[in-house]
C-alpha cells in the first residue's frame, strides 16, 4: 500500500510540506525511469486582475510495485511561490491513481504572467527516490476594469465660433467581463458646461458600450478640465476632459519692431508672423502706416503673412521712433491688434548752434546730430565752403570752425564714406557785424513793468523785449524793434502772454519760447503770430524761467506758488517735437545758456545766508547735475529772483548773481566783480569771446571788467560808460554775436550802446 504522510515526511524539507527526497540524492532516479506518469504536464492559469481563476487537476498514476511513497513539490532549484497552494490536503487518492489539485491563491500581483515548477515523486519504503515527473505552471493575470477609448478628450473652439462637436467613447471591460455602469461629470471649477448622452450623467445595462460626450453652450476665453466617471462592478475609470476656448488669431510674434540704420539688410526690411487662425477661421489684415505694407492681405488657417517697410517711405523718415498698427480680423471672434514700431537710427544731422556767424570770420559752433561715429566723416562743409577744421567729439557732436563767408545762408552738410548725410540742421546764417549808434528806445505805454529778457535777433537786425505787467507771473507782452536801416522802430509789434514768465529764441532763431505759469508757447520771432502750446504735467508746478540748450531742447525751471522754499522739477521741452519731460530737480532755478548751447546753468535762490550749489544742463550729455562746488557770495533776498547767469558763446566764462565770475569749468576759483548788494538787481554780459564782462546796476553808468586772465583776476577798464539814459530798475542785458553792441532793458525803457 502507497502512503502519502508519515514516513515520507521524515524524508522532505522543514520548508516543503510535500517534496520527497528533494533535500537529497535518493538513488540516482531520473525523470525517464518507468512507473509515474502525470497528466497533464503543464498547467497554465488565467484570470483578471484581483480574481482567482478556478483550480485545476493533476493525475498521477504509479505502475511500480516499489512505489512505497509519493510526494508533491519543488525542484531544489526553484523556490516556491506564494501564489500557488502546495498544501497536503490538495494530494488526494490511493493505491495507483492519485490527483493533486493546483489551486491559486489570493495574491495582488500586478499584471504579467507567473512561472514554476510543481514536482511530483515516488520513493520506495526506504525513501530512495524511484521517479519524478516535473509540471510546468504559469498564472497570466490581466488587466481588469472599465477600458475607454480614448482615454482623455480635448474639446477646442474659437472665441465667438459654435461649440464643438460631440466625441464618442468606447466603453469596454479589460477582462472582457459584461455588467452593468454609470457616467457622471465631475468638475473642478465652472461646472455644467459638459454633457454625457446628452445629461449630466447616464448608464447601460452591459459592456462593451458607448457614450457621447459633448459641450451643449459655448463659454468665454479661457481653459476648463473636467472629466467624465465611469463606474460598475467595483471598478472606476476617469475619462479626463480638456476645453480651451481661444482667440480665433493667436499671431505670433504679437508685436513687431524694426531699427533701420545705415545701411539695413533685405531681412531688416521683412517680418513673418505666424497668425494661427483656428481651423476653419478666416482673416484679413490691414496696415494703418503707409510706410508698412501687409502681404497677402487675407488668408486662412496655417496661412501667415509678411509685414514689409515700404524702402520709399522709409527712405524719406527723419531720426525717430515711428508707430502703427497691423489689423487682424477674423471671420468669427475677436480683432487682434498687431503694434509695430519703427526706429530710425541713420546718420543724420540735427542742429547747429550757434546759428548766426559775423560775416568774414572764422568761429566754432556746435554741430549736434544722430550716429555720428557709424561713418567716417570726410568733410563738413557750409554750403560749399568746406570746415578749415573739425572734429567729432562724441556719437552726437562735432565741433567745426566755419571758414570765412559772405553775408549769406549757408546749409551745413556732413560728408561721409556712405555720401552726404541727412540734414534737419538749421541754416547757419553769416551776417555782417553792425553798428548801432547809443539809443533810448522808448516802451510804447507807460504801465509798471519789470523786463523779463532781452534777445537780440541779429538775423533780422530786432530786437524782442520780453514784459511782464508788473511782475513775473503777471499777464504781459513781447515787443518786436527792428532796426529801419538808421534807427529803432518807435511802434513795436507786439504779442500778448498771459502769466508771463521768461522768453528765449529757438536754436534756428525762427521761433520765441515764451513760458506761463502752466504752460510753453511757441511765437513767430518775425510776425509773432503764436503756435503749439504744450501744458505743464504737473499743475500744482509753475513754469518759472527758460534757457535753449544745443540738442533741441528748452530747460525749464519751475516753483512751488505755495511754498517758495521747496525742491520744484527742472523740465526739458522739445521744441521740434513740443512736449515736456521730466529732467531733474532744484529751488527756483534761474537759467541761462551759452550761445553755443552747450551748457545751461541754473542758479539756485538760496533762503539761508550760505553758499547754495547751483545746478547745470550739459547738452552733450543730455544730462543734469549740481555744480560741484558750492559758490560763495552775498545771499539774495528771499524770496527773490536771482540775476540770470551769463555765459560767453563757448562756455568758457560764467557770471553768477551779477558779479560772481567763473573762470574754470570744476567751478572752484571764483573772480568778483563789484558786489551786488542784496535785494538789488543788475544786468550783466559777457562779450562772446570771454574776455569782457559788462555790469549795470542803476543809473547811467555801465562799467567793464576784462575777465580774460586765466586766473582769478579781474581788472576794470576804464571808468565806465555813460548811457544815454537810465533804462530803470530790474535790467537785463545781451550783447550782439560780434561783440561790437550792447542792449539793455529796464522798467523805464530800452537802452542800446556800442560796447566799449
Amino acid at each position: 500500500m502507497i502512503s502519502r504522510a508519515s514516513r515520507i515526511e521524515q524524508g522532505l524539507c522543514a520548508a516543503l510540506v510535500l517534496l520527497l527526497a528533494a533535500c537529497s540524492g535518493g538513488g540516482g532516479s531520473s525523470p525517464s525511469d518507468p512507473g509515474l506518469t502525470v497528466s497533464p504536464a503543464s498547467v497554465s492559469f488565467t484570470a483578471a486582475q484581483r480574481t482567482i481563476p478556478p483550480a485545476q487537476d493533476i493525475q498521477i498514476t504509479i505502475s511500480r510495485a516499489d512505489a512505497a511513497f509519493i510526494g508533491v513539490g519543488s525542484p531544489p532549484s526553484v523556490t516556491p511561490p506564494e501564489w500557488l497552494d502546495q498544501s497536503p490536503s490538495r494530494l488526494n487518492g490511493a493505491g495507483n491513481n492519485w490527483t493533486f489539485t493546483l489551486a491559486v491563491l489570493s495574491t495582488s500581483l500586478a499584471p504579467g504572467t507567473y512561472t514554476t515548477t510543481v514536482r511530483i515523486e515516488i520513493a520506495d519504503t526506504n525513501q530512495n527516490i524511484l521517479a519524478f515527473r516535473d509540471v510546468q505552471v504559469s498564472y497570466t493575470i490581466q488587466l481588469a476594469g472599465i477600458s475607454a477609448a480614448p482615454p482623455s478628450l480635448t474639446f477646442s473652439q474659437p472665441e465667438g465660433g459654435s461649440a464643438p462637436a460631440a466625441q464618442t467613447v468606447a466603453l469596454s471591460e479589460l477582462g472582457n467581463a459584461s455588467y452593468a455602469w454609470n457616467a457622471a461629470t465631475l468638475y473642478s471649477y465652472e461646472s455644467g458646461w459638459l454633457n454625457v448622452n446628452g445629461a449630466s450623467q447616464a448608464s447601460g445595462p452591459s459592456l462593451p458600450s458607448s457614450i457621447s460626450v459633448s459641450i451643449p453652450t459655448p463659454l468665454r476665453l479661457g481653459t476648463y478640465s473636467a472629466g467624465v466617471r465611469i463606474t460598475g462592478n467595483g471598478n472606476v475609470t476617469d475619462i479626463p476632459v480638456s476645453y480651451v476656448v481661444r482667440k480665433a488669431l493667436l499671431p505670433s510674434p504679437n508685436s513687431l519692431s524694426y531699427t533701420i540704420g545705415n545701411t539695413p539688410l533685405p531681412a531688416d526690411m521683412t517680418k513673418q508672423v505666424s497668425v494661427d487662425a483656428f481651423p476653419g477661421v478666416t482673416w484679413t489684415a490691414a496696415s494703418s502706416a503707409t510706410w508698412l505694407s501687409i502681404t497677402p492681405a487675407s488668408g486662412g488657417s496655417g496661412e501667415s503673412l509678411s509685414a514689409s517697410l515700404v524702402q520709399a517711405e522709409v527712405d524719406a523718415k527723419n531720426n525717430g521712433r515711428y508707430t502703427a498698427t497691423i489689423t487682424l480680423t477674423p471671420s468669427v471672434g475677436s480683432v487682434e491688434i498687431m503694434p509695430v514700431t519703427l526706429t530710425v537710427a541713420r546718420t543724420q544731422l540735427n542742429y547747429v548752434a550757434p546759428y548766426i556767424a559775423v560775416a568774414n570770420t572764422q568761429n566754432e559752433v556746435v554741430i549736434r546730430g544722430d550716429n555720428l561715429d557709424q561713418v567716417t566723416i570726410t568733410d563738413v562743409k557750409f554750403g560749399t565752403a568746406a570746415a578749415p577744421s573739425f572734429n567729432r567729439v562724441s556719437s552726437t557732436e562735432i565741433r567745426a570752425i566755419h571758414p570765412n563767408l559772405a553775408p549769406g545762408t549757408y546749409g551745413v552738410r556732413l560728408e561721409t564714406n556712405l555720401g552726404v548725410a541727412r540734414s534737419l540742421a538749421n541754416d547757419l546764417v553769416a551776417v555782417a557785424a553792425p553798428t548801432y549808434a547809443a539809443a533810448t528806445i522808448a516802451y510804447p505805454n507807460a504801465t509798471a513793468k519789470q523786463p523779463l529778457d532781452i534777445i537780440y535777433d541779429a538775423e533780422r537786425q530786432a530786437l524782442l523785449v520780453g514784459v511782464a505787467y508788473p511782475t513775473p507771473g503777471s499777464s504781459g507782452e513781447i515787443f518786436r524793434y527792428p532796426f529801419t536801416g538808421s534807427a529803432w522802430a518807435t511802434t513795436p509789434a507786439s504779442v500778448s502772454v498771459t502769466s508771463f514768465r521768461d522768453l528765449a529764441l529757438s536754436l534756428d532763431g525762427k521761433q520765441l519760447i515764451a513760458v506761463s505759469d502752466f504752460a510753453v508757447q511757441q511765437i513767430d520771432a518775425t510776425a509773432l503770430t503764436t503756435g503749439p502750446v504744450t501744458p505743464t504735467l504737473v499743475f500744482e508746478l509753475v513754469f518759472k524761467g527758460v534757457a535753449i540748450a544745443n540738442d533741441g531742447n528748452a530747460v525749464l525751471s519751475t516753483i512751488f506758488p505755495r511754498s517758495l522754499r521747496s525742491t520744484s522739477s527742472l523740465w526739458l521741452y522739445s521744441v521740434r517735437d513740443p512736449k515736456v519731460t521730466l529732467g531733474g530737480s532744484l529751488v527756483q532755478g534761474t537759467p541761462g545758456s551759452s550761445a553755443d548751447g552747450s551748457l545751461v546753468i541754473l542758479s539756485q535762490a538760496s533762503p539761508d545766508p550760505t553758499p547754495s550749489y547751483d545746478g547745470q544742463y550739459d547738452s552733450g550729455r543730455g544730462l543734469f547735475s549740481f555744480i560741484p562746488s558750492p559758490i560763495p557770495g552775498m545771499p539774495l533776498t528771499w524770496p527773490s529772483t536771482p540775476i540770470r547767469p551769463k555765459l560767453d558763446r563757448k562756455a568758457t566764462r560764467l557770471v553768477l548773481n551779477g558779479y560772481i565770475v567763473i573762470k574754470n569749468s570744476d567751478y572752484s576759483h571764483q573772480s568778483f566783480l563789484p558786489t551786488v548788494a542784496p535785494g538789488n538787481s543788475a544786468a550783466v554780459a559777457l562779450s562772446p569771446d570771454g574776455t569782457r564782462a559788462y555790469q549795470y546796476v542803476s543809473g547811467t553808468l555801465l562799467r567793464t571788467f576784462d575777465v580774460s586772465s586765466p586766473d582769478q583776476g579781474v581788472s576794470e577798464i576804464g571808468a565806465g560808460t555813460v548811457l544815454p539814459s537810465d533804462p530803470g530798475a530790474n535790467p537785463v542785458m545781451t550783447v550782439s554775436p560780434d561783440g561790437g553792441t550792447l542792449f539793455i532793458a529796464g522798467a523805464n525803457a530800452v537802452v542800446v550802446v556800442p560796447a566799449p
